[in-house]
C-alpha cells in the first residue's frame, strides 16, 4: 500500500512541477495486475489511458482511505 501511496504522491508533485514550468506533459501512475493487462494495453494503444484506474489502483486507494 505504501508503494502505491508514495508513487501517487510522487507523480502528483511531478505533475505540479510540470504545470508550474508550463510543460504540457503529464504522468499518471498505474499499478496493474494480470487481470487488468488487456484493458490497460487496449486503452494505451487507443490513446485513451488518461484516467485509467485498475482494480488494484481502486483497491489500494480504498484501503488507504480506510486506514486514515
Amino acid at each position: 500500500m505504501k508503494k502505491h501511496e508514495y508513487a501517487t504522491d510522487h507523480f502528483n508533485r511531478l505533475n505540479a512541477w510540470l504545470k508550474k514550468a508550463k510543460i504540457r506533459t503529464r504522468y499518471q501512475f498505474n499499478m496493474i495486475s494480470p487481470k487488468n493487462f488487456n484493458a490497460f494495453f487496449q486503452k494505451l494503444r487507443a490513446g485513451d489511458a488518461v484516467g485509467f484506474r485498475s482494480d488494484l489502483d481502486v483497491a489500494m486507494t480504498k484501503a488507504a482511505k480506510a486506514g486514515n
